[in-house]
């Protein structure tokens, strides 16, 4: 067989992409599947044994579960025996401390929990007190509340699981008991952590985020919007260390050391150094190391085979990957990573039809910068192309322009990325002359990431430039199209079935998309925006290019001015005040006067406090303790201020939102049925058990509120905006 180690490392893909969706069973079935197979093949006639790939597939099934059942027993199991307990914990924290709105998050490599050894990495958050917590601080936390991590749909984290960290633990109590011996792991983190502040100190916020992005997959310092702004123009994988990233990296230092040296081994050697150095830099982020791996098996191929197979290697890399964690198959970055580096290996058995066409130019040295150009296009939209089912599949928007996009900032974004390690090089040289040759590269730097992010912008305001598609209707596409595709390839005539297969399918694809995507988009749809307004509440519902707002005793001193939710092209529908009073109503005049909405709902008691102001309100303003409306055929609200209740109920898009700011929930329920997101004031655990999602607009005081942590232990989708600041959310992921 030509390429043995792309089949089992296919076949450990889907092993472990079964077992990380339903669960340890899924093992059990695999093994015996392999096992039964394998022996009836022993016995059939030896005319068939020449067929390889079976065996190979069946030995690939009864490794892979095996495998993965010993991950399970040995990792997972045991951490699970903690989920929901509250008990000491003791360790070393591993992970550089972020430090937020009062507390601190980092990653502790425990030693001790509940006075029992036990080693495994488990993400905390403490409340900040007066011992400041460092990397490879040895920590004693008590009372701890123990969980397994989870999502936003209250599923198991797979980011989390697929980095190795499979509890989390919050505690307001804990100790430091000194510093553990500094192992070179360390010293790459802190290399790391030296990286990120030289980029952070020389380039804008927005720029120094996107870099840190590329280098590190750290999406911590990358602003909400820019990363919508990403997801929408389908370039999601330039903030994901792929495959892609590495292979820009070695071909860039490969063309620049094939000038001096013409042995290929060689050159290999020298790339794979340098990818153990970008290993050590990124202080072994997990999804460097990948794409670290998928490519230095691809160098190292050369020396064991007398003809390198890259897709041969890129499969061993999968096997060897997945194999250490099942959990990783499953996770954004490595899918991207993955999907991108096919990508350029299909392109790259291709390339003669590129080159080809430029052989006619005489000029040898205009052929190679055609060549160079043409090359890099390609690249660029092949990447957008094969990464597109898993932005599809994770971000739930289809982008249209995602080849388009990629064609236009992949080479600039990673020309960036160059500069901008060369600058930190350059920073590091004690002069006058290179701190000023630093500056300079470092605006070159900004400069090139500048102009990504202003088109990446552009694009994602582009109106239908990404439509959100639901995994239920993908699904229903993909089978549609394999049974349309199917029915033409059996039905037609040999020589023009598989033409017809395929158009077959392109249509099932278009005529899907078109019936069940494009009436709503991911930029232009339904999402609810909870401003970080301390103690009071203000909601912004934007549909399409039209908005509704909900002030409930809002304080302007925690207001963002600069997420202001309404740009001169879209529509203030409604301004809703209700509940509020002198000391905390500063917004209201605001909206009014910058949004000119086109309807004002107020109740008595603001009225009556405006007209003793000696403010008047607009002459559309309605006046009513209760109110029901339309926004448009998506939306109904109906709006309640009274002395018993102060709340908003809104029917949006099939899901009920309900923002309540005085009165409780079971009141809510009762009278208008239990709403699919609730926007609260309240930290209370009562009644919000069966909510799909929970916002608590609140100051820092709440986030370690007993009340609160115990909420979040039972409903892991519950945020506060002390916590996360201003929140987005779309109702399609709820």
């Amino acid at each position: 067989m030509k390429r043995p180690m792309s089949v089992l490392g296919i076949t450990a893909f889907v092993i472990c992409v079964a077992f990380s969706l339903c669960g340890i069973k899924i093992l059990t079935l695999a093994f015996i599947l392999g096992a039964l197979v394998l022996l009836l093949y022993s016995i059939k006639p030896l005319k068939l044994r020449s067929k390889i790939i079976i065996p190979t597939i069946c030995v690939g099934l009864i490794i892979s579960s095996l495998l993965c059942f010993g991950f399970y027993k040995n990792k997972l199991e045991p951490c699970l025996k903690y989920d929901g307990t509250v008990t000491d914990i003791q360790g070393k924290v591993i992970s550089e401390p972020i430090r937020r709105d009062g507390y601190v998050g980092f990653t502790l490599e425990t030693e001790y929990v509940n006075n029992r050894e036990f080693n495994t990495k488990i993400a905390v958050r403490v409340a900040e007190g007066e011992a400041e917590i460092q990397l490879y601080d040895v920590l004693s936390l008590y009372d701890s509340d123990i969980s397994v991590t989870k999502n936003e749909k209250n599923r198991y984290d797979v980011t989390s699981f697929s980095d190795g960290v499979f509890l989390f633990a919050s505690s307001n109590d804990y100790s430091v008991l000194g510093k553990c011996l500094k192992t070179p792991y360390y010293y790459c983190i802190k290399l790391k952590s030296f990286v990120t502040e030289r980029v952070s100190e020389y380039l804008k916020p927005d720029e120094a985020g996107f870099l840190n992005g590329m280098l590190f997959g750290d999406k911590s310092q990358i602003d909400s919007s820019i990363m919508a702004d990403f997801r929408y123009s389908g370039v999601a994988h330039l903030l994901a260390v792929s495959g892609l990233h590495t292979t820009l990296w070695c071909g860039l230092i490969g063309n620049i050391l094939g000038i001096f040296i013409k042995d290929k081994r060689k050159i290999g050697i020298l790339c794979i150094l340098f990818l153990c150095a970008f290993c050590v830099i990124s202080a072994f982020t997990p999804s460097v190391l990948r794409a670290s791996l998928m490519m230095g098996v691809v160098f190292v191929a050369p020396f064991f085979n007398k003809e390198q197979d890259s897709l041969n290697s890129l499969g061993f890399a999968v096997l060897i990957i997945s194999l250490i964690n099942p959990y990783v198959v499953i996770s954004p970055s490595f899918l991207l990573s993955v999907s991108a580096t096919v990508g350029i290996l299909f392109l790259n058995s291709k390339a003669e039809v590129i080159t080809n066409l430029t052989k006619k130019i005489k000029n040898i040295h205009i052929m190679k910068a055609v060549n160079y150009i043409t090359l890099s296009v390609a690249v660029s939209g092949v990447a957008g192309v094969f990464t597109l089912p898993v932005a599809v599949w994770f971000f739930g928007s289809f982008s249209l322009l995602s080849p388009i996009t990629n064609i236009l900032c992949m080479n600039t974004a990673f020309y960036g990325m160059t500069a901008g390690v060369v600058s930190v090089l350059l920073s590091l040289i004690p002069s006058t002359v290179a701190n000023t040759v630093t500056i300079i590269a470092f605006k070159c730097t900004e400069f090139l990431l500048d102009i990504v992010i202003n088109i990446i912008s552009k694009i994602a305001d582009i109106r239908f430039c990404s439509i959100h598609i639901f995994k239920e209707n993908l699904i229903v596409a993909i089978v549609l199209c394999l049974v349309v595709a199917g029915i033409g390839f059996l039905i037609m005539k040999i020589r023009y079935r598989r033409v017809i297969s395929i158009i077959c399918g392109a249509l099932c694809v278009c005529i899907t998309v078109v019936s069940f995507a494009l009436p709503m988009t991911e930029k232009f749809g339904t999402e609810v925006t909870v401003h970080n307004s301390g103690n009071g509440m203000l909601v912004t519902v934007k549909s399409g290019l039209e908005y509704i707002h909900f002030i409930f005793s809002t304080q302007v001193e925690n207001f963002d001015y600069d997420r202001m939710p309404v740009s001169t092209s879209e529509e203030s529908k409604l301004l809703y005040i209700g509940c509020t009073d002198r000391e905390t109503d500063y917004l209201s005049e605001v909206f009014i006067s910058q949004f000119n909405p086109e309807t004002t709902v107020a109740t008595k008691y603001v009225k009556k406090m405006w007209d003793s102001d000696g403010k008047a309100f607009p002459e559309n303003t309605i006046i009513s303790d209760e109110h029901k409306f339309k926004m448009n055929d998506k939306i109904e609200v109906t709006t309640v201020d009274t002395y018993i209740l102060s709340c908003a109920i809104m029917d949006l898009c099939g899901k009920k939102v309900a923002l309540l700011y005085r009165g409780d929930i079971d009141t809510v329920i009762d009278r208008y049925g239990e709403p699919d997101m609730l926007v609260t004031t309240k930290a209370e655990y009562s009644g919000y058990d069966n909510i799909s999602t929970v916002v608590i607009s609140s100051d820092s005081d709440i986030i370690f509120n007993r009340q609160l942590l115990e909420m979040k232990s039972k409903n892991e989708n519950v945020y506060v905006t002390a916590e996360r600041g201003t929140l987005t959310i779309n109702l399609r992921e709820i």
